[in-house]
This record gives C-alpha cells, sequence and structure tokens, in this order.
C-alpha cells in the first residue's frame, strides 16, 4: 500500500464504519466522471464549497470522483461502478461529513494555508456546538430536578 502522509495536506476525510476515506480534488477527475454521473460536477463542486449544498446525484458523483482509491485495491475501475460504490459510503447519516470533506479538499487544493483555517473553522463550530448540548442537557437536567410543592 502507497504512503499517503506526504500528501495529507491536500486531503480531506470521512469515516464510514470506523473506516477512515480521504478526497482529493482533481479536475481532469471531474472532467473523466461528469458523463457519467450525469450532472455538472464542477457546479457541484463550487456549491459544496460555498454552501454546502448540492443534489444526491452531485454528491455521489463528487465522491466517486474525487475519492483518493491508491489504498484501495478493490476499487471498481469503470465509471458506473464506482459511482455505485461511492453511493454505498453516502448515508443519511454521513452525507454530511462527506459534503464536508468534499469541501475540504477543494480549499486544500486552492491552499493548504486555506484548508487548514477551513478545518479550524468546523471544528471550532463543533465545539461551540458541543459546548450548547451541554449547557441545554445540563438545563434540561436542572429542570427535572425542580421540586414543586403541593398545593394545599
Amino acid at each position: 500500500m502507497p504512503d499517503l502522509s506526504q500528501f495529507k495536506d491536500k486531503f480531506g476525510a470521512f469515516s464510514v464504519s470506523d473506516k477512515t476515506y480521504y478526497v482529493a480534488a482533481n479536475f481532469n477527475d471531474l472532467c473523466d466522471m461528469e458523463d457519467d454521473a450525469g450532472c455538472n460536477l464542477l457546479e457541484a463542486l463550487n456549491n459544496v464549497a460555498q454552501t454546502g449544498e448540492c443534489t444526491a446525484k452531485q454528491l455521489r458523483g463528487l465522491l466517486a470522483s474525487m475519492l483518493v482509491t491508491a489504498t484501495m485495491p478493490d476499487w471498481p475501475k469503470d465509471h458506473k461502478e464506482q459511482l455505485k460504490a461511492a453511493g454505498q459510503l453516502i448515508r443519511y447519516n454521513t452525507a454530511n461529513n462527506v459534503a464536508i470533506a468534499i469541501a475540504e479538499a477543494f480549499y486544500r487544493e486552492v491552499s493548504p494555508d486555506l484548508g487548514e483555517k477551513f478545518r479550524e473553522t468546523l471544528d471550532g463550530q463543533a465545539q461551540l456546538a458541543a459546548v450548547k448540548n451541554d449547557i441545554e442537557t445540563e438545563e434540561k437536567h436542572d429542570q427535572s430536578q425542580e421540586v414543586v410543592a403541593p398545593a394545599m
């Protein structure tokens, strides 16, 4: 298996079933997959990077064209089969993480520094969400502990 660690500043990553997958932005791969994907993948990549939004077909096409398969010897060679295999990695609970990894790979391709800032922003947002969740959980716990005296 090739060692991809030297290229980590070019990748976005996501996990499915405790396995980590890497994606990297490559214009030629987008072009090669576009006809079989049946959608404009460059437009989809711009949408994901700017708004986080795309269609299911676009997300599958982006993943199929951007997945780093150097460490995946069993990955299909045929584009139609790659699309199906990529679709198997996208689940309702992983679609957002796939889109984030794709956006991160795009920003890392533009500039490793920009990719790092994107990741730091995401990590900061995740930390804020966790703190907010902790506060809400604590408030619910406090409310459930309140004792109401019986009316006389």
